[in-house]
C-alpha cells in the first residue's frame, strides 16, 4: 500500500509540473472577463472561417482525392488542429468568468441581497458582449444589480483565482481525464448558502452553457440531481430577471439538458 500510494503521488507530481501555465492572469473584473470571451470567440471564428477556405481550395485543387480526403494535406491538419486549440479557448474564457463570479459571490455574500435579487444586464450567449446598467454611467456593467468595478472586485477577494483551482489543465479538450471533472467541481463550488443568492443563476448558466456547448453533461456525476439543481437555479433567474437580456439563451440552454436528461432515462430502460 505504501509503494502505490508513493507511486502515485510520484506521477502526481510528474504530472503538475507538466502543466501548462494558464495564458492570462486571473480576471480582476467582470468586464475583463467579459473582454477575454469577446477576443476568444473572434479567434476561434477566424480560424473555423480559414479553415473552411483552406479546405475549399485543397476541394478545388489538381491534388484533390476524393478517396483520400483532407488526409493528405498537413496544411488542413495544421489549421484544424489550431482551430480546435481556439475552441477549447472559447470554453476556458467562459469558466474562468464563472470563477470569478464564485469568487465574487463568496466575498459579497448575502448581506446586501435585497439589492442584488433586483435586476441584472449580463451577456452571456455565444455571442457574448458587455452590458451596460441604467444611470449615466455607461461604462458600468452590472451583474444580479451589482456595480461591476474592479476596485470592489478587489475588496470582496474576487481576484486572484484561475481555472487551476478546479483541476483544469489549460490547452486540453474538455473531456481530458482532469477537465471532464472541472465542471462538476464548479457546479457543486457555486452551491454553498454563503455565496450571494443574484449571482448564483448567471453562474449556474456560464457553467452549464459550456457543458452543453462541450457535449460533456455526461462527464457529470448526477447522481444527487446536481444539474437538475442548477437547472432549477437558472429557471429561477430567468423568472426574476437575473439574466436578461439573455432569456431566450437560458430557455434554449434548459431545453437541450432536459433533452439529454430524457435521453438517459430512456437507455436506462
Amino acid at each position: 500500500m505504501q509503494l502505490k500510494r508513493e507511486e502515485r503521488e510520484r506521477k502526481e507530481k510528474e504530472e503538475m509540473e507538466r502543466r501548462p501555465e494558464p495564458p492570462i492572469g486571473a480576471a480582476e473584473s467582470l468586464r475583463e472577463a467579459n473582454e477575454r470571451i469577446e477576443e476568444a470567440d473572434a479567434k476561434f471564428q477566424s480560424a473555423v472561417d480559414s479553415t473552411r477556405e483552406i479546405k475549399k481550395m485543397k476541394r478545388e485543387s489538381a491534388e484533390w482525392d476524393p478517396q483520400i480526403g483532407y488526409g493528405k494535406f498537413r496544411e488542413v491538419s495544421e489549421q484544424v488542429k489550431e482551430m480546435n486549440g481556439l475552441r477549447v479557448r472559447t470554453y476556458e474564457t467562459r469558466l474562468e468568468r464563472a470563477v470569478f463570479l464564485i469568487e465574487l459571490a463568496k466575498g459579497l455574500g448575502n448581506a446586501s441581497n435585497s439589492s442584488s435579487n433586483s435586476s441584472s444586464s449580463i451577456s452571456s450567449s455565444s455571442s457574448r458582449s458587455s452590458t451596460t446598467g441604467g444611470g449615466d454611467d455607461e461604462d458600468s456593467d452590472y451583474v444580479g444589480g451589482i456595480n461591476d468595478d474592479a476596485v470592489v472586485a478587489n475588496d470582496v477577494g474576487a481576484v486572484g483565482k484561475t481555472l487551476d483551482a478546479f483541476d483544469w489543465v489549460y490547452g486540453k479538450e474538455f473531456v481530458d481525464e482532469s477537465n471532464a471533472r472541472t465542471v462538476e467541481f464548479m457546479l457543486r463550488a457555486s452551491q454553498k448558502k454563503s455565496q450571494n443568492d443574484g449571482l448564483k443563476p448567471e453562474i449556474s448558466f456560464e457553467i452549464l452553457n459550456v457543458a452543453v456547448a462541450a457535449e460533456a453533461l455526461g462527464c457529470i456525476n448526477n447522481k444527487d440531481n446536481v444539474i437538475q439543481k442548477h437547472m432549477k437555479r437558472v429557471q429561477k433567474g430567468i423568472d426574476g430577471g437575473l439574466i436578461s437580456p439573455n432569456d431566450d439563451a437560458a430557455n434554449a440552454l434548459l431545453e437541450k439538458i432536459d433533452a439529454f436528461l430524457q435521453e438517459q432515462e430512456r437507455q436506462k430502460q
